[in-house]
């Protein structure tokens, strides 16, 4: 026999809701914690760990193009003894450690339009480009609030892009968030950003 429903009647007027306890989560590591909880004055605590239900397909990465010079370039010329150099806004700066360089070189960084994935601010052309280096270089980005819309500095990292257009990760970043940098390293020159591993 056939049922007759009804459709459901639309939600109209406020809604109350009354607190009954707290609960805390507290996660020793990507995947393990302890919830803790009170609830109409009854306490607990109960251990628990992530469960995947379901993984996002993964995308494969795609190349894009080289960036356009824009802006004026910042250069210097540093030698064994090694140097530092940094733009004129501050945004990138370079610390070529002594014993790195193995004759005088003239080191630049040229401003270029950011085509990499999740690039913050504009991205820099290392010149010479494909100079190597026998200690690492440290690179140091600086960023803004502004730029992070919220999100955990912990996101901030920074890729460069290789000779086939696709950009790398170059990790691990240190992260300072009283001065609000990105610090890393690097033995190669080619063009750098700064960039977010995801953004909430």
């Amino acid at each position: 026999v056939p049922l007759a429903l009804s459709p459901t009647a639309p939600w109209v007027g406020p809604i109350t809701v009354i607190p009954v306890g707290t609960v805390t989560l507290a996660f020793a590591d990507n995947a393990n914690g302890t919830m803790t909880f009170t609830i109409n004055g009854h306490a607990g605590a109960k251990t628990i760990s992530k469960q995947v239900f379901y993984t996002a397909p993964q995308s494969a990465p795609s190349a894009t193009a080289v960036g356009v010079a824009s802006g004026s370039a910042a250069s210097a010329i540093i030698g064994v003894a090694g140097g530092s150099l940094s733009t004129s806004d501050g945004k990138l700066s370079l610390n070529i450690p002594s014993g790195a360089l193995a004759s005088d070189t003239q080191i630049g960084i040229q401003p270029v339009s950011n085509n990499a994935h999740g690039g913050l601010g504009a991205a820099y052309r290392l010149t010479p480009d494909g100079q190597t280096f026998a200690q690492p270089v440290v690179l140091t980005f600086s960023y803004t609030d502004q730029q992070l819309g919220g999100s955990d500095p912990a996101i901030l990292g920074a890729a460069f892009q290789n000779n086939g257009g696709f950009w790398m990760w170059l990790g691990p970043p240190a992260v300072d968030t009283v001065a609000k940098t990105v610090n890393l390293s690097t033995s190669h020159f080619t063009d750098f950003s700064m960039v977010q591993g995801y953004r909430l």
